[in-house]
């Protein structure tokens, strides 16, 4: 599974109201948990806000 898709398998599992603040927070948590690299994980991160 790509970073990208782990990314969007954790987006989806939040509940509607989440805001952007609780996502990233959430996506840090599991890069911890998950060790993705914090640079590819931002890189992501950017190109999904445009």
């Amino acid at each position: 599974m790509t970073a990208k898709e782990k990314i969007l398998q954790a987006v989806e599992t939040l509940p509607a109201d989440t805001t952007i603040e609780e996502a990233i927070e959430r996506l840090l948590f599991l890069r911890k948990l998950r060790g993705e690299s914090s640079r590819q994980m931002l890189v992501i991160l950017s190109r999904m806000r445009k």
